[in-house]
Order: structure tokens, then sequence, then C-alpha cells
């Protein structure tokens, strides 16, 4: 087609479309360079080449690639090239990975955890499978100490294209080159649930099950609860969040004894022992003497840093107020009175009496620190209304909803309450309804 169209152009037309073609042939379109970091096999590109990018399929998740030199260009999975729009910021990572271009990982551990950050409370993005090989992208870091094991964060690329940080001592490094293999470092020694005891914070199970079913009370899930081990002496240091007053262990232990397949005894003056309770490995049941009592405690891992959980807990409180003020900062009933909001999440309500006959005073600050049970059905949430000064509060708890035409409040009696999750576990059977509709 291009050809015939030349024909009728006139020599300057002709001379314009040839230099496009030189254009077209030293790059013009091109939208990325890349660096081949997994090279497909049968092909002519390996680990470190760098690449020009040409065009990408969303829909089968490829590149086509080609060689600079030129060449046939062909697909490869998008996740096996590092791109970059900018060719400097390409050749400045090739100049990084070419060191490590034949370097390749296994996992010594089933359920190794790859993070987001090389860091122990990142949040995970992957769990790697006993023997999984992965791509080495970077790594060589300084020793680092998790719990009482020391190495270094590599950042390692899975087959199925996930990229993140993997703390090296379950790792065994290798070179393939040439067609042989050779091991830098082998995976670290001992059991690896021991290990995985001694290396990891272990959270209440509680806190796995706020998470499990979106109840988070910032009150009781934080960053500093639950299980991990200390060395110079070798102790655990359980902490437990309780309402009124936290519990804190010092619970020295010695060489972990294999009792079966999931429980061990770490021994000490408190007689430490923990048993595996699921088959990955991630939650376990640690027991101790207290005072003379055995104590059991739950505890599992978490799959995403607790600060990021917080946050995003923080963030969805925020948005149920502004839900609400997006539709009207006045609730009014006829029966019920007024609410006044604020973006603050402070209200005055005129006339509560007639919803409440007792003294509580009309104003004060809205929160959405409790939860509706799972299994309470409709689209109800949970808001509580704290009538008065932090000294003299007195707090309503509703479920909410809003409704076509305006809002719907059904107030919590104190025997529809769980007090230490912050949960509504049943709609009341006073049968009191609120109906309010929005003003601005």
């Amino acid at each position: 087609m291009i050809i015939r169209f030349v024909r009728f152009l006139t020599l300057p037309g002709a001379f314009v479309l040839l230099v496009l073609f030189a254009f077209s042939s030293c790059g013009f379109g091109r939208m990325a360079t890349g660096v081949v970091v997994w090279a497909p096999a049968g092909q002519s590109v390996k680990n470190g080449d760098l690449v020009w990018v040409w065009e990408q399929s969303r829909i089968r998740k490829t590149l086509k690639i080609q060689r600079p030199e030129g060449g046939d260009s062909f697909e490869v999975d998008h996740w096996r090239i590092k791109s970059f729009s900018n060719e400097g910021e390409a050749q400045t990572f090739r100049a990084s990975f070419l060191p490590l271009k034949d370097s390749w990982a296994v996992s010594g551990k089933q359920g190794l955890p790859v993070r987001e950050t090389a860091d122990a409370n990142a949040n995970r993005v992957y769990k790697l499978g006993e023997n999984e090989e992965v791509k080495v992208l970077a790594g060589g870091g300084a020793k680092v100490k998790q719990g009482n094991l020391e190495g270094s964060w590599v950042q390692i690329l899975t087959q199925d294209g996930y990229e993140g940080w993997v703390f090296d001592y379950y790792l065994s490094l290798t070179t393939h080159e040439d067609g042989t293999s050779q091991q830098v470092k082998a995976s670290g020694p001992g059991d690896q649930l021991v290990q995985s005891v001694l290396s990891q914070i272990w959270y209440p199970e509680e806190m796995r099950l706020m998470v499990e079913q979106d109840r988070i009370n910032v009150a009781l899930f934080r960053p500093d609860a639950g299980l991990k081990a200390v060395s110079s002496p070798s102790a655990f240091l359980l902490l437990l969040p309780q309402p009124d007053q936290d519990e804190r262990f010092e619970l020295a232990f010695e060489t972990a004894r294999k009792i079966d397949s999931s429980t061990y005894d770490f021994g000490g003056p408190h007689q430490v022992k923990v048993q595996f309770t699921n088959g990955e490995g991630t939650r376990l049941n640690f027991s101790f003497t207290d005072q003379g009592k055995v104590r059991s405690v739950p505890l599992a891992l978490l799959d995403e840093a607790v600060g990021s959980l917080i946050s995003r807990e923080l963030a969805s409180r925020q948005q149920k107020l502004s839900e609400i003020l997006s539709r009207g900062k006045s609730l009014t009933s006829p029966t019920y009175g007024t609410i006044h909001l604020t973006p603050e999440g402070t209200f005055t309500w005129e006339d509560y009496q007639e919803a409440f006959p007792e003294p509580m005073g009309d104003q004060g600050s809205v929160a959405f620190d409790w939860f509706k049970d799972k299994r309470l059905y409709g689209e109800f949430r949970a808001v509580r209304f704290q009538f008065g000064s932090e000294e003299t509060s007195v707090s309503k708890i509703f479920l909410y909803r809003f409704l076509k035409d305006g809002f719907q409040m059904l107030p919590a009696e104190t025997a529809d309450l769980d007090p230490v999750k912050r949960t509504v576990i049943r709609e009341s059977r006073s049968g009191l309804s609120l109906f309010f509709t929005f003003q601005d």
C-alpha cells in the first residue's frame, strides 16, 4: 500500500516519506527501553541485554521487544523485562544488574514471605514455596538481625512475575553460567518451624480475626502486640493488649526440643511450648506457666504490615463521615429532633430528649470505632455518638443505613453489644427506629 502511494507523490513528498522511514528505523515510535531480567528460553536475548520495547498487550500481558542492533521483534511476558521511559535510567539499572544477571536463589522454607520493601514489617506480596527458584535482581547489602537470625535483604523476581524483597537466611544463592551452577550461599540451618518462631513477629489470633472480619479496633490492634524472640539472653517477649491494662511477659527459653511434627518444647522456667495449628505454619498456640497456671495464647502471622492496616482503617472511618456529610450537614426528623454534623466529627443534637429522656447534653462527637457483627444482614453499619465531654460522656451506639429519601438509625441496647470487640452482635428488640432527612 505504501509503495502504491509513493508513485503519486511529488519528489519532495517522496523525500519526506523516506525521512519518516529513516526515523522509524532509528527508534522513532519506541515506547520504552528495557533490560532483560529473566530471559525466555529459545530466544536471542539473555539476562542483562538492553532491548527496545515497541508494543504492550495488556490482554496477553506481553511486550514486543527487539534487540538494538536490529533483527526480528518478538513477544515476551512483560515481567521478564524491566522497562524505562528514559534510556539513561535503563542503562543505570543495567549497570547495577549485570553483576547479578546470573544470580538465582532457591527458597529453603515453605511460605517464605516476599515483602514490598527490605523490612520485616513491610506488606507481604507473595509467599515462596519450598525449593521454589527465583531470579535475584538486587542484593548484597549489609548483614542485619531479624529476631535471632542474621542475613541480608535481596530483591527477587518469581516465575509468576511477583517482585519484592526476601530476607536471605532461608535462601540458597547460586550462579548459573555457561551451563554450570555454583552455590554461593546455603539456606539457613536448623528446623524451619523453630526458626520461624524465633525470627518472625507473631500477633494475637484476635488481630488476625479483626483483619478477616473487617473490624479493626485500633485500641487493641497495635504494632507492639504479640510475640517476638530476643537474644542475650534468649527470651520471648509477649505483649497482649487489653482494654484496661496490657499483659506483658518476658519468658526465658532454652534450645527447642521437638515433641512431634507440630509441637516443640522450648523449656525454661516457664515451660514454654509451641504447637503449630495449621499446615502452612502461620498459626500456633503458645503455652507457658504463669504463677503456677498454664496459659495458652493463640498467635498468627499477618499478611500485611500492622501500620498499613491501621492507616487503612482510619481512612475508612473518615470516609464514612464524609459519605454522610456529602448528603447534607444536618439530619432532621419531625419526631427526634435535628442533628448538625461538622467535618471535624462533632455534632449538636437539638431535642435529643425525644429519643433519649435521660440528660446527656446536646453536643458531642461522632466516631466510627464500633462494628457490626458479620452475622447481621443488610447494609447497616455501626456508629457511636458520644454526648458530653470526655469526663462526663455518655455513648450511644447505633446501626445506621442510607435510605432513598433519608437516613435510618437503630439504637443498640447494652445487651446487644460486645464491648471488648466493640461489636453490635444483634439488632435491638426495642423496636425503636429513628428516621431523618438530609438538609444542607
